[in-house]
């Protein structure tokens, strides 16, 4: 299985506002950081929190825990995906929330991340900077892509290129 992750933060490097998984089966993930109504960085007060309630959250606004723990079980439940993202902070957050306040708060579930190097302007969400706008828009890109590819591939066996 194949999942596709976004996040928004506060500016680069900054604290993370909302996660998102899109799947290729359509159960996606959503939710947004406790406590992400506020951005320091002038930007993401402008573009990000506008839309950040644009999708339907996975789970309410809640603590921390609960958001941590309402991620393991969606990811429990694709255990040995491949997660792929397109900026490495997207997995940083996803690698913090899973590491957990403590080793025993921790949780390793197996998966393989991939980085996907877009082009400019690639790929086209319906609602920039929300985090599952973003995702879905990663998985379709990506998606035909590949179809692409594998067009391509066959085209070039039957040497029609």
């Amino acid at each position: 299985m194949n999942l596709y992750l976004a996040s928004e933060f506060d500016g680069h490097g900054g604290r993370l506002l909302s996660l998102a998984l899109a799947a290729e089966d359509g159960k996606h993930w959503y939710a947004s950081y406790p406590g992400s109504t506020w951005a320091a960085d002038l930007w993401v007060q402008e573009h990000v929190l506008p839309v950040i309630e644009a999708m339907p959250r996975t789970i309410p606004e809640t603590t921390p825990e609960d958001f941590r723990l309402a991620l393991r079980e969606y990811l429990l439940a694709r255990s040995g995906a491949t997660i792929w993202a397109d900026w490495p902070d997207d997995f940083a957050h996803l690698m913090r929330l899973m590491s957990g306040p403590s080793y025993a708060e921790s949780f390793m579930i197996p998966c393989t991340m991939q980085l996907i190097v877009t082009p400019e302007g690639e790929p086209k969400p319906e609602i920039p900077h929300n985090a599952l706008s973003d995702a879905i828009a990663l998985m379709r890109w990506h998606q035909q892509t590949k179809a692409l590819d594998e067009l391509s591939a066959v085209s070039q066996e039957l040497g029609l290129e």
